[in-house]
């Protein structure tokens, strides 16, 4: 039996929506804002979370796991935009997805949902986990640095290289381009995950351009020229 392609969903009007705060839920690895993601929902739970959003025009919240830093209780995660889903024969969900923004849970619930709210071949309800979120937004920038965001995405843009950069992203907001450079940075996804904590884009970029300074060695002694400490602050975050 071939895969069988669910229907595209109408986009919500407003994603970013208060409105919206009780949000069907998985638990992930770290995916940030702007990151895409491809995974297979496999268990019931996950598979109702998934279809509900899908045909709701939902975003499905994604909590982060990863260990909890020292002094900080907040579980975050990143709501997330689904692109595409493709049921298989198991009846299991592929799935691609685009992180939205960062959030941290607020309180969490199961709610049950009738079959016929899914697809009607199931007998019983299934239940799916809920969170209550609160968007984590990014902070005012340092008006007396404000020069050095320029600085520091003109580092990260060399070292990502021009094969990594579409006009896109490349082009757009101090904001979303620290987040599209974050999901390139050389790590695995739990080291990534730690960005999800960092409210200032000045302080990602400056971030993002310590990790890749250091995956390019010869390049370390150019950033410190220019005022840049490497490796200091991320490692404090780890």
């Amino acid at each position: 039996m071939p895969a069988e392609a669910l229907s595209l969903p109408s986009k919500v009007d407003d994603e970013r929506s208060d409105a919206l705060v009780w949000l069907p839920t998985i638990v992930s690895r770290p995916v940030l804002p702007l990151e895409v993601e491809n995974f297979c929902a496999e268990k019931q739970h996950a598979i109702a979370a998934v279809k509900r959003c899908w045909a709701n025009g939902w975003p499905l919240a994604a909590i982060a796991a990863m260990p909890v830093r020292d002094g900080c209780k907040d579980r975050l995660g990143t709501a997330l935009r689904l692109q595409m889903v493709e049921e298989l024969p198991s009846g299991a969900l592929m799935v691609r997805a685009i992180g939205l923004w960062p959030f941290s849970v607020l309180e969490e619930s199961v709610q049950p949902v009738r079959p016929d709210i899914l697809d009607g071949t199931q007998t019983q309800a299934t239940m799916v986990n809920l969170v209550r979120t609160r968007q984590l937004p990014d902070s005012e920038p340092v008006k007396e640095r404000g020069q050095s965001c320029a600085t520091l995405r003109k580092r990260v843009r060399v070292f990502l290289g021009g094969s990594n950069m579409t006009a896109s992203w490349a082009e757009g907001s101090d904001a979303d381009f620290s987040w599209h450079a974050a999901a390139r940075l050389p790590l695995p996804a739990v080291a990534r995950g730690v960005l999800l904590h960092i409210r200032s884009v000045e302080e990602r970029l400056s971030i993002c351009s310590q990790v890749l300074a250091a995956s390019f060695g010869g390049s370390v002694a150019e950033l410190q020229g220019e005022g840049l400490t490497v490796g200091g602050p991320f490692r404090s975050r780890l």
